[in-house]
């Protein structure tokens, strides 16, 4: 995996420490994780929210064609380099929101949405994922409960000189009322209950397949044993960080 100085130097203190930690190796635990959730081998995925492209890379490995889509351009600035110099031809990316995807119906075999939904008016994007997946395919979401913030605000994680973890927490608790009580719309973090998205997905056709903590989920017991979770279950008596993985019926 090749990650070269003029990327690095793109990047803001935040952003570059996170990107050589997850570049400072291969991508197999990405991979492997993509293998466990039997993510392979299908023509069209989409990779929602692809950030800085790690899981775009991982998921271009073991299927035919990857769509990256990613709301801030210095990010597709640098996942366009990236791409490029690790010669994955079968990556395309553009800019755009995952609350309006510049896509048709149906069209996507798979869909991945790792750590952004909660970035988003998050019931406008789900209708959304759902809207360009076929029916049949697997749509995959990672995102955050309540015990990450109280994490954020008594460990404050990742900080550094230009990211305060506390702060964005205390601004999630502030923007999760702003959301459910006030009916604002705005850019910001919120909080994603598991019980409030399994309400929704109720509203749609759909089957859960999985539904637990991130990194837990296994839909191909051939690679149970390699998958690592980067985050815990729980913090604080109260659910951490987790994924679900859902079907498209109909």
């Amino acid at each position: 995996m090749e990650m070269t100085a003029d990327l690095s130097e793109m990047l803001q203190i935040k952003d570059k420490e996170f990107v050589e930690r997850i570049y400072s190796s291969d991508l197999q635990k990405y991979e492997d994780r993509v293998l466990a959730l039997d993510f392979v081998n299908a023509d069209y995925i989409l990779d929602a929210g692809c950030g800085f492209g790690q899981w775009s890379m991982a998921l271009a490995k073991y299927n035919k064609k990857i769509e990256a889509i990613e709301l801030l351009p210095e990010r597709v600035a640098f996942c366009q380099k990236l791409f490029m110099q690790n010669a994955a031809e079968n990556i395309s990316i553009q800019q755009g929101t995952i609350e309006k995807l510049p896509y048709q119906d149906s069209i996507f075999d798979a869909i991945w949405c790792y750590s952004v939904l909660y970035m988003t008016n998050w019931k406008t994007s789900l209708r959304e994922l759902l809207r360009v997946l076929k029916i049949g395919g697997k749509l995959y979401v990672c995102t955050n409960d309540v015990g990450w913030y109280y994490h954020m605000i008594i460990n404050e994680p990742n900080k550094t000189l230009d990211y305060n973890p506390r702060e964005n927490a205390i601004k999630a608790f502030i923007n999760e009322w702003r959301y459910n009580e006030a009916g604002e719309n705005f850019i910001g973090e919120r909080i994603m209950r598991s019980r409030d998205v399994q309400h929704e997905l109720e509203n749609y056709n759909v089957q859960i397949l999985s539904l637990c903590g991130e990194g837990r989920s296994v839909l191909n017991d051939s690679y149970a044993d390699r998958i690592i979770p980067f985050f815990c279950e729980t913090y604080y008596d109260e659910i951490g960080v987790y994924e679900f993985v859902c079907s498209k019926k109909c």
